[in-house]
C-alpha cells in the first residue's frame, strides 16, 4: 500500500486525504523525512534537501518557518518552552 500526501486526520482547509485507521500493513509515506538522531541534549534534527523546517510551541499550530535552520539543525532546549517541529515544501 502506499499513500501520498496524507495526514492523520483532516482538518476543514485541507483536501488531502487522510488514514484513521491503526490496521494498516505494509505502508509506504512517500515525503519528507524528519529525523531525531540519537543523544542526550540538544534536538538534533535531519531532513531531506528541499524542504523547510517550521516550528511551533502548540502542536496545532501555528507554525513558522525557522529561518536559516537546515538539516543538521540542532536545538537547544534550556529555558525554551516545549517545541513541535515538522517541514514545508
Amino acid at each position: 500500500m502506499t499513500f501520498l500526501d496524507c495526514f492523520t486526520s483532516a482538518a476543514a482547509a485541507d483536501a488531502r486525504p487522510w488514514i484513521a485507521t491503526n490496521e494498516v500493513a505494509n505502508l509506504t509515506i512517500i515525503g519528507p523525512m524528519l529525523n531525531i538522531l540519537p543523544g542526550p541534549e540538544p534536538l538534533i534534527l535531519q531532513w531531506n534537501n528541499g524542504f523547510t523546517l517550521q516550528t511551533a510551541t502548540n502542536m496545532a499550530g501555528p507554525y513558522a518557518d525557522l529561518t536559516g535552520a537546515t538539516s543538521v539543525y540542532t536545538n537547544q532546549f534550556s529555558n525554551s518552552p516545549r517545541r513541535y517541529f515538522r517541514l514545508r515544501q
